[in-house]
C-alpha cells in the first residue's frame, strides 16, 4: 500500500471519521437566539498567538489548520454580521490583547484577524471569496454564491473544505519605545491548500509588548463577549436569516491544529517533517501537507513529539473530534482525560456526529 508522510492513500480509508457539529441560530426569529460553542479548559494545551520580545529574538510564527462544512442551506440569505469559526485572547472579553479570529459570514468574505493593542495595532485581511483572484479556488463565483450545503465551493467528496492560516507576528525590540509596523508581519490564508489572495488589508500601528498570561478560547463564537451569559447570543459562522430552519446552520469542524512559537509546538512539528525556511514557505509547506489532497493528513507520528520546557506535546494542541472533545495528546498529557478537554455551552450542546472530512 503507498503512504506519504504517514497517511493511507487506500480507496475510502480516511484519517478522520467523525467531526464536531455545532448549531448557530438566526438572530432573530424561532424563539430567540442562541449559539453552541465550546471553550478548551486549560491554557497550556491552547496556544497563545503573541509577539517576541529583544532585538535578537526571531519574529514569531504561528498556524492553525482546521477542516470545516457549512449546514446552511441553499437560498438562505446570510446575516450580514461575520460570524466566528474561532477566536481567542488572554481574557474572556478582551479582544484588544492577542486577540486571534477567524470569521465567515453575509459579505461572502473570510476575515482573519490578530489584534495587538486594540484596532490601531493590528494585522487583519478580508477575503472575498469569489473575488476574480479567488473565484478559481473557492468555486464561488459570485456575490450570490454562497458557501451552503451542495454548493458550488471546492470542497472534498464530503463537502469539506480545508482552511489553514499563517501568523508571523513582527517582533518588539524592547520593553519600551517605538516597535516594528505590524505591517511587517505576514499573513496568509489558504483555501484547499492553495494560497487566498486578500481584497482587503486594513493593517495598522506598531508591534508593543503585551500583558497578560491565561489563554481563553471559544470555537464558534466570539471570545470578545463578556462573559459565557453574554456569549449565548455571540455569532458562530454560518448565520442565517430568521427563516432558517433550526438544523441548517452552524458548521462542523474537523481536525483542529493551532502551533504557536509560544507554546514551541509550531517548532517542534516543523522540525519532526524537516520543514525550515521562509514563513510563506513554511506556511505554505504546512498547507500543503494538512490538505493532503483532499483527506486529512495523519498527525499521529508527530503528535508524541514534546513542545517546550513545559512537557507538552504536538498532540496536545491537535483536536480530532474522533469520539468526544479532548485533544490529541498522549496519556498523561495536560488535558487529555475520559472526559473531554473542552467545555460545552448552548442549548442541546455542540456533539460528535459521523459526518468527516
Amino acid at each position: 500500500m503507498l503512504t506519504a508522510f504517514g497517511r493511507n492513500y487506500s480507496v475510502d480509508v480516511d484519517y478522520s471519521q467523525a467531526s464536531a457539529r455545532y448549531f448557530t441560530r438566526p438572530t432573530s426569529g424561532l424563539g430567540g437566539t442562541f449559539t453552541q460553542w465550546s471553550t478548551p479548559n486549560a491554557a497550556n494545551h491552547w496556544p497563545r498567538f503573541i509577539g517576541g520580545v529583544g532585538v535578537a529574538t526571531p519574529a514569531y510564527r504561528n498556524f492553525c489548520s482546521f477542516w470545516t462544512k457549512s449546514n446552511l442551506q441553499p437560498g438562505t440569505v446570510l446575516s450580514a454580521i461575520e460570524g466566528y469559526f474561532m477566536s481567542f485572547s488572554q481574557g474572556y472579553g478582551d479582544s484588544s490583547n492577542d486577540f486571534f479570529g477567524i470569521t465567515y459570514g453575509g459579505l461572502n468574505q473570510i476575515i482573519v484577524t490578530y489584534r495587538l493593542n486594540g484596532v490601531a495595532n493590528q494585522i487583519q485581511h478580508k477575503y472575498q471569496l469569489y473575488s476574480a483572484a479567488n473565484a478559481s479556488i473557492t468555486g464561488l463565483v459570485g456575490r450570490g454564491s454562497e458557501w451552503v450545503v451542495g454548493g458550488s465551493q471546492n470542497s472534498n467528496s464530503n463537502d469539506f473544505v480545508h482552511l489553514a492560516v499563517g501568523l508571523e507576528i513582527p517582533t518588539f525590540p524592547g520593553i519600551s519605545g517605538s516597535g516594528p509596523a505590524m505591517s511587517t508581519g505576514v499573513l496568509n490564508l489558504y483555501w484547499n491548500g492553495v494560497l487566498l489572495t486578500p481584497t482587503s488589508v486594513q493593517t495598522a500601528g506598531i508591534a508593543g509588548t503585551t500583558s497578560g498570561n491565561a489563554t481563553f478560547a471559544v470555537i464558534n463564537g466570539d471570545i470578545g463577549q463578556s462573559s459565557t451569559v453574554t456569549q449565548q447570543t455571540a455569532l458562530g459562522v454560518f448565520q442565517g436569516g430568521a427563516s432558517v430552519p433550526p438544523n441548517e446552520t452552524g458548521p462542523n469542524i474537523d481536525e483542529l491544529l493551532c502551533l504557536s512559537k509560544d507554546s514551541d509546538t509550531y517548532e517542534a512539528y516543523l522540525q519532526f517533517y524537516g520543514i525550515s525556511g521562509t514563513a510563506a514557505f513554511e506556511f505554505q509547506s504546512l498547507a500543503t501537507q494538512l490538505y493532503g489532497s483532499g483527506s486529512p493528513f495523519d498527525n499521529s507520528a508527530a503528535k508524541d513529539e514534546v513542545a517546550g520546557a513545559a512537557g507538552a506535546t504536538v498532540g496536545a494542541y491537535n483536536y480530532r473530534f474522533e469520539s468526544d472533545f479532548k485533544n490529541f495528546g498522549s496519556s498523561g498529557t495536560v488535558g487529555a482525560s475520559p472526559a473531554g478537554d473542552m467545555t460545552l455551552y448552548g442549548t442541546g450542546n455542540p456533539t460528535i456526529v459521523s459526518e468527516h472530512a
